[in-house]
């Protein structure tokens, strides 16, 4: 998913250290996730092992 990010420079970006908390415990050893930020855009990829 891609989006614009937004201008707010008092963000302390905890939603997305509370996401990589998360997916630890509900997928320990089992998930990628990749955050990269191009040209004021943030391309986001999750991947799950599920069994």
């Amino acid at each position: 998913m891609i989006g614009s990010r937004k201008n707010d420079k008092g963000s302390s970006g905890i939603g997305l250290q509370n996401t990589r908390d998360r997916l630890n415990l509900l997928y320990p050893n089992s998930h990628w996730l990749t955050v990269n930020e191009v040209e004021n855009e943030f391309v986001v990829k999750l991947t799950l092992k599920l069994e």
